[in-house]
């Protein structure tokens, strides 16, 4: 009357048990820590309602969404995101093709490029971008002296045309990165098919090379569109005032200024549905791009095999890109390195700035709290990034579960610091700031460990669940020792992203308890810039070494 199963049986049965419970943990454990704090700031809005006006509520947001100040927001926060996007392409493109096609002296210097995002903390960056190309920049001071005008010739820093290009030096590198890897990894036999039956390169790169590398320009745009669209350091410093806030922005501004957290959380609802939108997009046209590119890059031919005068507009371009690119982070360390006159006189260089910085308490307290962050940040976005690598596929596609965990892209920090401050409205800790960084820097490290982890042969795997180890036993013993080089660079990259995020700490503000980043942004309220731009500078070494130790350990991984 009763089977009596087998052992195998019941070890099957109980592996497709305990394989369920595992899929579903990262789920139950990581998505409430953006979902939680994104539903608390969406629910703000409703924020005043009673049990009488309840059918009112709908008409309120409606009426919120409508207001002038909101709609004026959203349109310039989507202008300015397309123009940044437009300008970002115009530099990265010519970057990208280089780099895909040619090798040339530098080359790798050229492609480091790619780490100013993450070196560069935006309110820093637009800190040397003024002291680059403001109106007492070191670009007009060397046009003055050069031509002998009387009057700075440039005159964008503090308008939408300052937000723009600050955007498109911060984010162009990315485009270089990105398309140049879709690029380098394009099939070369149709064009090679095609030279042979006597087409010419501009024909080649039009019918041929483009088309195929389209996918991957518009994964590249969309993301660089994404990160301008939520943009929030940059043109808080930039702007010139509210008629040039992004939503970001206007978040702040109604917490922080109006104490007005039922119109944050419509700007976080409708701020929320765009980002998401371009979130998804990214992902369907970034999986288009790479199922179009090959497994190896193609080889790469000398810079000297171009015309004389095509390889002399390459270089410029190279020297040009790269010293627009780096000129921010120059000016940071020039302007750290003087000491402003008295009564308008000329700087003068000086030690001044450092010496002081270093034997200030409130700095000194400030690099040590700023380093323990980082720390704390690391472990917990690798912690989180472990766990996702809990029943996902090897094969590094993730589909809509990559989607979906990846939203924290999407979410920005100040969105979430919201969330959090409806949730405790006594205050929030310095353990719900590390929280809200680790949650903004884990993608970063889920993605790059999953990509290592497609690159395990899968065979190890299959041995050791033949041999009866379970998929968490497998993951222990098998994959995260050879993930040992992965698993530090993926820390490493949390630990730069902490180190220059500052935009939780200005939404959250915790109490007795300062930051290298957020100083250097007060400082340069008051004016004090060669103490801001030493701090920066400090900032951008600890972020810089690493990021370089992040890259290092990733290509040792690979």
């Amino acid at each position: 009357m009763f089977e009596r199963k087998t052992g195998a049986e019941l070890t099957v049965g109980g592996s497709r048990a305990w394989l369920s419970v595992i899929r579903l943990l990262p789920w139950l454990l990581v998505a409430p820590l953006f979902l939680v704090p994104f539903g608390a700031a969406v629910s703000a809005w409703s924020f005043g309602a009673t049990p009488s006006n309840q059918a009112s509520l709908v008409d309120r947001l409606l009426a919120v969404l409508s207001s002038p100040s909101i709609l004026a927001a959203l349109r310039f926060s989507l202008v300015q995101a397309l123009m940044s996007t437009i300008l970002s392409l115009a530099l990265g493109l010519p970057g990208a093709w280089l780099l895909a096609r040619h090798r040339f002296r530098g080359r790798s210097l050229y492609a480091a490029l790619s780490g100013i995002p993450f070196v560069f903390p935006p309110v820093l960056f637009s800190l040397g971008f003024v002291r680059a190309w403001g109106r007492n920049g070191l670009v007009n001071a060397g046009l003055m002296s050069l031509f002998g005008w009387q009057k700075p010739p440039l005159d964008f820093a503090y308008s939408l045309s300052g937000v723009v290009i600050a955007h498109a030096l911060l984010n162009f590198p990315l485009v270089v990165a990105l398309v140049g890897a879709v690029w380098s990894r394009l099939p070369r036999t149709p064009e090679d098919a095609a030279r042979c039956l006597g087409a010419g390169e501009g024909r080649i790169l039009t019918t041929i090379t483009l088309p195929s590398v389209l996918p991957g320009i518009a994964a590249a745009a969309s993301l660089v569109f994404l990160y301008c669209f939520m943009s929030f350091a940059i043109p808080l410093t930039l702007g010139g005032g509210p008629n040039f806030a992004t939503l970001e922005v206007s978040i702040y501004a109604s917490v922080i200024g109006e104490q007005n957290f039922a119109k944050a959380g419509t700007i976080a609802l409708l701020e929320g549905c765009c980002a998401v939108g371009v979130l998804v997009l990214y992902s369907l046209l970034n999986a288009r791009s790479a199922a179009a590119s090959t497994d190896a890059p193609a080889e790469r031919v000398p810079l000297s095999a171009l015309r004389p005068s095509a390889r002399r507009l390459s270089v410029a371009w190279l020297l040009a890109s790269g010293a627009m690119a780096l000129s921010p982070l120059f000016a940071l360390l020039v302007s750290s390195f003087t000491r402003v006159g008295r009564w308008g006189g000329a700087p003068t260089w000086s030690l001044e700035s450092y010496f002081k910085t270093f034997t200030d308490p409130a700095s000194l307290r400030a690099m040590v709290d700023s380093a323990l962050l980082a720390l704390v940040v690391a472990g917990l976005g690798v912690g989180i990034a472990t766990l996702l690598l809990i029943g996902e596929r090897r094969s590094g596609r993730t589909g809509i579960r990559g989607v979906f965990f990846a939203l924290p892209v999407a979410l920005s920090s100040v969105m979430l610091s919201l969330g959090y401050l409806v949730l405790f409205p006594l205050g929030a800790s310095v353990g719900v700031l590390a929280i809200v960084q680790a949650t903004a820097a884990y993608p970063l490290a889920w993605r790059a460990l999953s990509a290592a982890r497609s690159r395990i042969p899968a065979g190890l795997d299959e041995a050791a669940m033949l041999l009866g180890a379970s998929r968490p036993r497998t993951l222990a013993t098998v994959d995260l020792p050879l993930l040992r080089q992965a698993l530090l660079s993926s820390f490493a990259l949390c630990a730069a992203i902490s180190l220059g995020e500052i935009n939780a700490a200005l939404m959250l503000n915790p109490a007795d308890f300062p930051l290298l980043g957020l100083r250097a942004y007060r400082l340069m309220g008051s004016y004090q810039y060669p103490l801001a731009c030493a701090l920066g500078v400090i900032v951008c070494l600890f972020a810089g070494l690493a990021f370089a130790a992040a890259d290092r350990l990733s290509d040792e991984a690979r």
